[in-house]
């Protein structure tokens, strides 16, 4: 089956990026992230699923073919209620939108952003464990 291994998880998490965001409509973003959290949820059907919504990046006010950047997490809620047993973490604010927590193109965490990124999912993700 399709991402499904030997594990036996206690939770998932899965920090969702932006390429999708960047490059697809609303539909096909909807449909692609549903139909992925669909299959792990068909794979471990009792495992929490802690759904990452994306961190800031410099360019995330810029038009896109989908859905405004900070309306991403609202379509997650609404596909975890499909999947059950799912939540949400919005990270837009994990990283300080500091440019010097990204690397030169501002649109991904450097060393210093993934210390912060880290930290502050960990502590958002205890609340669902």
């Amino acid at each position: 089956a399709v991402l499904k291994d030997d594990l036996q998880p206690s939770v998932i998490t899965v920090a969702y990026g932006t390429n999708d965001w960047s490059g697809v409509n609303n539909e096909k973003l909807e449909a692609n992230a549903t139909g992925f959290f669909a299959a792990l949820r068909a794979n471990y059907p009792h495992t929490p699923i802690v759904m990452l919504a994306p961190v800031w990046r410099g360019d995330w006010q810029r038009e896109r073919p989908a859905v405004a950047f900070r309306q991403i997490p609202e379509i997650f809620e609404k596909i975890a209620a499909q999947v059950g047993n799912a939540y949400v973490v919005d990270c837009f604010d994990a990283i300080p939108h500091d440019k010097a927590n990204y690397s030169p193109d501002v649109l991904h965490p450097n060393d210093a952003g993934f210390k912060h990124y880290a930290g502050n999912a960990y502590q958002a993700i205890q609340k669902y464990l």
